[in-house]
């Protein structure tokens, strides 16, 4: 449940940010991987994302600010625009909403994300589709503790 929830509250992230908002309109944020491939067919800029890690329930040894144990995920982030310079506008603007991002719902507390060094990358998808699509990547792991 607190994984879902921790979904819910990325895409809300994404979806609030002004910025973002401003480069692909609401709701343009997708759970899969392989929706980099209908976003091409669409010709909507997009952020895709994927639990690259999706076992939160190990734990993280550090500690929450009441002393409690946090879990991490990993999250890969696509940036799916139709220009090199346009994709990188979009994944620049990811990158100030994570950096900032923490918080509590009513099931999770977001404790901090951080990206991953060296993690970011640049790919076109071009396979099949009408109009090719690039696409900046980042990887992200989240730490938060699951609220009782």
């Amino acid at each position: 449940m607190a994984k879902s929830d921790l979904y819910k509250s990325f895409i809300a992230l994404m979806n609030g940010d002004a910025t973002i908002s401003g480069i692909i309109g609401t709701e343009a944020v997708h759970a899969q991987v392989a929706m980099l491939d209908r976003t091409g067919e669409q010709g909507k800029p997009a952020i895709v994302y994927d639990a690259s890690s999706d076992t939160p329930e190990y734990g993280f040894d550090g500690r929450g600010a009441a002393g409690e144990r946090l879990n991490s995920v990993s999250l890969d982030v696509y940036a799916v625009h139709d220009t090199f310079t346009d994709s990188l506008a979009l994944i620049e603007a990811v990158e100030d909403a994570m950096e900032g991002w923490s918080g509590t719902t009513s099931t999770i507390d977001v404790s901090k994300a951080f990206k991953v060094e060296g993690s970011d990358a640049f790919v076109e998808i071009e396979e099949g589709l009408e109009f090719p699509r690039r696409a900046h990547t980042q990887a992200w792991v989240v730490w938060y503790r699951t609220i009782a």
